[in-house]
């Protein structure tokens, strides 16, 4: 009985966790990210101006009508409640319609969706499985890059609910602020990024591939 209780109070604590570090996993944290073709996406609070080019408020307007934005969503956790070791991986994946406004100076960029969760772990000794949904709004403006093409500088806010099965109570974020990140406005264009939170063993990736659709 002892050992029972001791796995439920364990479990609690683990999905408690999980879900206040995903409301600000990605701000504040250690985040790396890259991006392919050799580029080498800049964070969109360090913004620069290059001299000669056009900047946000001069991008003028842009051959794009609409982006797809498919995510891979991945966080692990690791760590010990109540004596008991927990190991849970959250998993979520699909596809978020980006709009384009190109009526704006610079042109905006919006778009929302829900991802389905899955994946699972271990408390002690006792296996479980999660479902739930980690839901994005986006926003972000699309500008001259320093070779003369087009970024998307995306940001947004990202919450989650998250559920425990066989045992376990659901948990859910409010939406927060994740870190903004640069994008090459080119299809197939693929950008990773990472954070970490190692007081509660908690590190997770995600992968974004966007999908340009031209103006007709």
């Amino acid at each position: 009985m002892r050992g029972s209780h001791r796995r439920r109070v364990a479990l609690r604590c683990a999905v408690t966790v999980f879900a206040l570090m995903l409301a600000g996993c990605g701000t504040g944290r250690t985040t790396s990210p890259t991006g392919n073709e050799g580029a080498s996406p800049s964070s969109a609070a360090t913004e620069t101006t290059v001299p000669g080019l056009p900047t946000e408020g001069e991008a003028g307007s842009v051959p794009f009508s609409a982006f797809d934005l498919d995510i891979v969503f991945t966080q692990v956790q690791s760590m010990a409640a109540a004596g008991v070791p927990i190991e849970n991986r959250v998993e979520a994946s699909g596809r978020v319609r980006l709009t384009v406004d190109a009526s704006q100076d610079p042109p905006t960029v919006s778009g929302e969706g829900s991802l389905p969760v899955s994946g699972g772990g271990r408390v002690g000794g006792v296996a479980f499985t999660n479902s739930g949904s980690v839901s994005y709004r986006f926003a972000g403006t699309v500008v001259r890059s320093a070779s003369g093409g087009f970024e998307l500088r995306l940001g947004g806010q990202r919450s989650m609910v998250v559920a425990a099965r066989p045992a376990g109570p659901s948990a859910s974020t409010p939406f927060e602020p994740f870190e903004a990140q640069t994008l090459v406005a080119e299809d197939g264009y693929v950008h990773e990024w990472s954070w970490r939170q190692a007081s509660a063993g908690v590190s997770g990736t995600e992968k974004w591939t966007l999908h340009v659709h031209d103006v007709p």
